[in-house]
């Protein structure tokens, strides 16, 4: 055994350790680089000691074994054979790295694929930063910047004005009804794919309130509730999933609502805001469905109940996604709007399965403007798109394998 260290040459094996390691830690700097708040400021100065650490000493090692000549000695077959193994190694490694950050269509693939995905929707988040998600997205469907507060519109509750027959069949009901539930199907713009879903009708706005789960704060021990069980505790008719939420240790109890919540015109909740594009989504002391950039102000006092979510899909009359024309982005897709007459609109589109891909966000704008909505906005999806109606599911949530019913940190509800 004494013998057999005696002959191993530890310079050439800590080299060539080091050449195997270092690619990977540079990829490893990245992903913690990129996210700063679930690894903190210590665990990336340790990455960047680390990266140093082992690049000086492949360097060192490279350099005594040439300046040695340890490489080149008689043995010319062992010799090169080193040298092949480095170098096919280093074009290896090296290649998966620039494939990954610099390959502009394997970037695009990633980052929309991640984007649609339940299981691994963070793979896009470590590998990149949060401006290449952002550029590389804009890219594929380019949103218009909405700087400052939306301008509101004038809701005429007297007359319904139907737009076609197809409308009319969808929006009529009996006077005093408060709801209707509707089944839609439909193809997704620029694909052979197909979508399942419903479309929520609410006819009398006064019914219409947003509540959160008990357990929903701004601490660790929060949690989230089912959608049923939200139902079932607020003695409501219907509920639909509304804003997202923060994900520590991506536990999915939906305990944590992202940005403001506001309830009954006060603001009781206000973490940290998603990534995503919109901003506040809320029903004014008017029974407008309001939308406001995340870069303006507003007043909770203006709103009886709001939540923080988008992109949004149509503002004051206009399709923000008219011009998209490929097949993007499909998945479970929840989203609120609202016509002139002041009549609101909810989507829910089941996806991820063989017989409903989902929807895009062109797919959802051009339901809503099919119906005459004037504003409109994404709410939370994937397995968090929900429906309950007398306390049971309409649709069927999914994680991409089976069934999930997802604990949410609030919904919007039909009060009976």
């Amino acid at each position: 055994m004494i013998k057999i260290i005696k002959k191993i040459d530890f310079l050439k094996v800590i080299t060539i350790i080091s050449l195997i390691i270092v690619p990977f830690l540079y990829i490893a700097l990245n992903i913690v680089k990129n996210n700063y708040d679930r690894f903190g400021e210590e665990f990336i100065i340790i990455s960047y000691i680390m990266f140093y650490v082992y690049l000086f000493i492949l360097l060192v090692g490279l350099f005594e074994l040439i300046y040695k000549k340890r490489i080149f000695n008689k043995n010319l077959c062992r010799s090169y054979s080193l040298m092949f193994f480095a170098l096919f190694y280093i074009f290896e490694v090296l290649g998966v790295v620039g494939f990954v950050y610099y390959d502009n269509n394997f970037k695009e693939w990633l980052i929309t694929t991640s984007a649609s995905s339940v299981n691994y929707k963070y793979v896009a988040e470590y590998l990149y930063d949060t401006e290449t998600i952002n550029n590389t997205m804009s890219n594929i469907e380019p949103i218009e910047d909405l700087s400052g507060d939306l301008a509101d519109f004038d809701i005429e509750y007297d007359d319904t004005i139907y737009a076609n027959a197809a409308e009319q069949e969808i929006l009529d009901h009996e006077e005093g009804q408060v709801y209707k539930i509707v089944k839609i199907n439909g193809t997704c713009i620029g694909s052979n794919y197909t979508y399942q879903g419903y479309m929520v009708i609410v006819y009398d706005i006064d019914h219409l309130k947003l509540v959160k789960s008990k357990g929903a704060g701004v601490t660790s021990a929060s949690y989230g509730q089912t959608l049923d069980t939200i139902a079932k505790q607020n003695n409501a008719a219907v509920a639909i999933n509304a804003g997202g939420f923060y994900d520590p240790g991506w536990r999915s109890n939906g305990g944590i609502p992202a940005g403001p919540v506001i309830i009954d015109g006060e603001l009781v909740t206000n973490f940290r805001r998603g990534k995503h594009g919109g901003g506040l989504i809320g029903i004014t002391n008017e029974n407008k469905l309001n939308l406001v950039s995340k870069y303006s102000t507003f007043e909770p006092s203006d709103y009886k109940y709001a939540v923080d979510f988008g992109p949004f899909l149509i503002v004051n009359g206009k399709n923000q996604y008219k011009n998209v024309k490929s097949f993007t982005w499909a998945t479970s897709r929840t989203a609120i709007g609202q016509r002139e007459d002041g009549t609101i609109i909810f989507l829910v589109i089941e996806g991820s399965r063989s017989h409903t891909k989902g929807a895009s966000y062109a797919d959802l704008a051009a339901i809503f403007e099919k119906y005459g909505v004037v504003n409109a906005a994404n709410l939370d999806g994937g397995t968090s798109t929900s429906l309950v109606e007398n306390n049971k599911f309409v649709n069927v949530p999914w994680n991409g394998k089976k069934e999930t019913h997802r604990g949410l940190p609030n919904a919007w509800i039909i009060t009976k």
